[in-house]
């Protein structure tokens, strides 16, 4: 990470005040400060949900059940209850936790919209990762399946099974273009970005990953930043995808069932970009109404990845489903003694309840979490989401990648994740007067 410290002085009069601010080139988006990210709807739909950590929509923030919160709740819209705006002042909250029990505290509605990361295109990722491809990779043990940038034309992609005595190791910024599998045991430090989707085939756990026993973002601030300083050297990964995050067995009718087909949150019912209006959010009172774009036409179209091609819903066939087409573009992944690809199904399952890491994604995130009691310790990013568990789940937010850290060297760890500005000012001050010519 790029930091600077400038300073700037001013006379007016016979007084000279001298201003020092601290400057991050680059920096990594605001959106990984939390725990659940939606850039749209944000739903909690469930009373075993437990969040511990901040959550944010980048529109409304729905729930029912009396999930347990213990974090902020943030919403650019309205907070509400099975759609029914929430009045804190007179209603009791429809979540539970802190948030819960301090409503004026933890939730705040109105508040502005977080820019999502670009990953439209990867070329600055891209030269970063190959700046020093000794050090940037990918490694299953001991051997090295990626120098910086995966670079096989014919198949882009990359499956990754990591075992305990052979974990997968991701080392800085690594860029692959296709498609990747993954599924096992991790370790390093580093961010993955994914060209195509991310497929995460079964569990997905840290080698060396810190302890969430006590959830860091529920301790107080000085014991918060005595976990982080004590985790710093712990595995830390972050899987930045330009298409889709999909969890679980995408062939299997269970998968499709519970994340493609329902309305509402389905993906075979959202994704479309055709009329969201200029809010860029779908079911608001502007859906279908023309406004006006940069380049002087008018249309309902809100170019919601700014990739400049207007995306229907999500299509199962061509955009999630593990085809034998689209398996034999993905290097390593497992082949019959003929050469064809295995079935989806040998390789992945829904049976899974774990992931450790740093997710984002453009578009949606969907996972079929068919064993009891999911775990997510990390962060979860997307504009889309179908994440369907059974019994409970639990969120844990990663504290060491919150941007707080960014003005403390000792507790920044800069792990190169999606950036969406180029300066950000981190902190300021008033310094004694620096006359100089002036």
């Amino acid at each position: 990470m790029n930091i600077y410290w400038i300073t700037a002085s001013a006379r007016v009069g016979e007084k000279v005040r001298t201003i020092g601010a601290r400057i991050v080139k680059n920096p990594a988006s605001r959106v990984f400060d939390y725990e659940y990210f939606l850039n749209n709807w944000g739903w909690w739909w469930g009373s075993t949900i437990t969040g511990n950590g901040g959550n944010r929509a980048n529109w409304d923030f729905d729930f029912r059940g009396r999930p347990s919160v213990n974090g902020v709740i943030l919403a650019n819209g309205l907070i509400t209850e099975n759609g029914v705006p929430v009045d804190p002042f007179t209603s009791t909250p429809p979540f539970g936790g802190l948030a819960g029990a301090n409503p004026l505290a933890y939730a705040h509605w109105g508040v502005p919209r977080e820019p999502m990361p670009n990953l439209k295109d990867l070329s600055y990722y891209a030269a970063k990762a190959m700046m020093d491809p000794a050090r940037n990779g990918i490694w299953v043990g001991t051997q090295r399946v990626v120098y910086g940038v995966h670079t096989n034309a014919q198949k882009p992609g990359l499956y990754l099974e990591g075992t305990y005595d052979r974990p997968i190791v991701i080392s800085n910024t690594v860029v692959v273009p296709g498609d990747v599998v993954i599924k096992g045991y991790i370790t390093g430090r580093g961010t993955l970005y994914v060209g195509g989707n991310l497929y995460i085939a079964g569990d997905l756990m840290y080698r060396n990953g810190p302890s969430f026993a006590t959830p860091p973002e529920t301790m107080s601030p000085s014991q918060r930043d005595a976990w982080v300083q004590n985790n710093q050297n712990k595995d830390l990964v972050a899987f930045a995808v330009r298409e889709c995050i999909l969890g679980g067995d995408v062939t299997s009718a269970n998968w499709v069932t519970y994340c493609y087909n329902p309305e509402g949150y389905g993906l075979r019912n959202v994704g479309s970009e055709l009329n969201l209006g200029a809010d860029g959010i779908l079911h608001t009172g502007d859906d279908g109404i023309p406004f006006l774009h940069p380049d002087g036409t008018w249309s309902a179209w809100y170019d919601a990845d700014e990739d400049g091609v207007m995306d229907g819903n999500y299509d199962y066939n061509t955009q999630l489903n593990m085809t034998t087409s689209r398996a034999s573009k993905i290097q390593g992944y497992p082949t019959t003694q003929s050469g064809t690809p295995v079935a989806y199904s040998s390789v992945a399952s829904n049976n899974m309840n774990r992931l450790d890491g740093i997710f984002y994604t453009n578009h949606a995130a969907a996972m079929r979490l068919a064993k009891a009691n999911a775990v997510i310790n990390g962060v979860l990013v997307s504009r889309d989401e179908a994440i369907i568990f059974n019994g409970s789940l639990r969120l844990n937010y990663d504290s060491r990648v919150h941007s707080r850290y960014n003005r403390n060297p000792n507790l920044l760890i800069d792990l190169g994740l999606p950036v969406a500005g180029l300066i950000s000012l981190s902190d300021y001050r008033e310094l004694p007067p620096e006359t100089g010519t002036l």
